[in-house]
């Protein structure tokens, strides 16, 4: 099978989703005419990260194994069992993991087009500690770097509690989802039912994403078919060999070979699913799963685009119309004012031509007052004014 990894630099010839590299998601606006405007907000964004996150993932010839779960399931503690070593912070009473962690080996080009602009990714040596940053407008994912061969292929990551009472740290969890070809699941007999870690668990099951469960904290007097039957029933369809148990064990046991063991047994079965021959096929279902959903997503946006597109066009005839017969009005009672104001001119005017050429004014204006002279005797008419 040909590596997807051949296919860079992608053309619009090996992958017509190329076309969309372009695109500048920030511009697209909608004028809100419909139900489907903020949905399509809503698309858009998510689009905008999908679509990065797959152009990344094609150039990347390398598994992202994400370990998902609530909050004191024991994902750390898993991690550092794939790891080898210790390498995220384990916590019992609270979270502990404020920001990402992975573990991949030195090689991998991680930083080349990382999707994700509200991270900060750094670098660090195994046993380094974890470095301060200015930068508070990102948060930081650091990539602990290994030179173990068997795991060149693997990028593990511990990722913040999907169910933190921190919305940044849930985003990091769901965007950290959508980079992971596998996800290990980790639940814990406190956890499993929770709302918020079963919704993620749905979604995968419904998306098809590879997946296994890590039941960590089981009791003893449950069994493994028991378990898996508690999942079944609420409509997941878990594989049986993609199920792990790890038991509820005390503080002093969580350090002996008993646990080592149990997380090991887990380790191996995980890894095996994940092994190097299998890279390409699980990138190849990965990209494939993927396209069909931005091409779903991408029509759906563009259908509801259409709807927009035509209610503007409602709106704008509607407008035009509006417009139109306002427009007359005012034109006609603008030339009825102006019709007003050129007769009261015409009227003065006309009489002003009419006083200069009125040969017979004096003449009558004589008359009147030899009339009205008995009249003012009598106090019939009031004095004559003057002028």
């Amino acid at each position: 099978m040909t590596s997807l990894a051949d296919s860079s630099p992608l053309n619009k010839y090996a992958d017509p989703l190329s076309l969309f590299i372009e695109i500048d998601w920030e511009d697209i606006i909608f004028p809100g005419l419909t139900y489907s405007a903020h949905e399509l907000l809503m698309i858009a964004e998510e689009l905008r990260l999908e679509y990065a996150v797959y152009f990344y993932k094609i150039k990347l010839p390398c598994l992202w194994v994400c370990l998902i779960g609530g909050t004191g399931t024991g994902k750390s503690t898993l991690f550092n069992g794939l790891a080898g070593s210790h390498v995220s912070p384990a916590g019992v009473e609270r979270p502990t993991t404020t920001s990402a962690i992975a573990y991949g080996h030195i090689s991998n080009p991680v930083e080349d087009g990382f999707p994700f602009d509200n991270m900060r990714l750094e670098r660090l040596r195994s046993g380094e500690s974890q470095s301060s940053s200015d930068d508070a407008s990102r948060v930081p994912f650091f990539y602990v770097e290994h030179k173990d061969e068997d795991m060149r292929h693997l990028v593990l990551v511990d990722t913040p509690d999907v169910d933190s009472v921190e919305r940044q740290h849930r985003g990091i969890a769901e965007a950290l989802y959508l980079l992971s070809h596998v996800v290990i699941f980790v639940a814990s007999q406190e956890k499993y039912a929770d709302d918020i870690p079963s919704r993620l668990l749905c979604r995968m099951d419904s998306e098809g994403k590879p997946y296994c469960i890590v039941f960590n904290k089981a009791d003893y007097r449950q069994t493994d078919d028991e378990l898996v039957t508690l999942f079944r029933d609420r409509g997941l369809s878990i594989r049986r060999d993609r199920f792990f148990r790890i038991p509820f064990m005390n503080s002093s046991e969580l350090s002996g070979e008993t646990f080592m063991s149990a997380v090991r047994l887990c380790v191996d079965g995980i890894i095996r699913d994940c092994s190097p021959s299998a890279l390409n096929s699980v990138r190849s279902d990965d990209l494939r799963r993927i396209r069909e959903g931005l091409i779903e997503k991408t029509d759906r946006l563009l259908s509801s685009a259409e709807s927009e597109e035509e209610a503007a066009r409602s709106w704008l005839k509607e407008l035009d119309a509006l417009v139109g017969s306002t427009s007359d009005k005012l034109l006609e009672e603008m030339a009825s004012r102006q019709d007003r104001r050129n007769l009261s001119a015409l009227k003065k005017q006309l009489g002003q031509i009419f006083s200069a050429y009125d040969v017979l004014a004096k003449p009558r204006r004589y008359i009147m007052s030899i009339i009205k002279s008995p009249l003012r005797v009598l106090g019939i008419v009031g004095p004559e004014s003057a002028g």
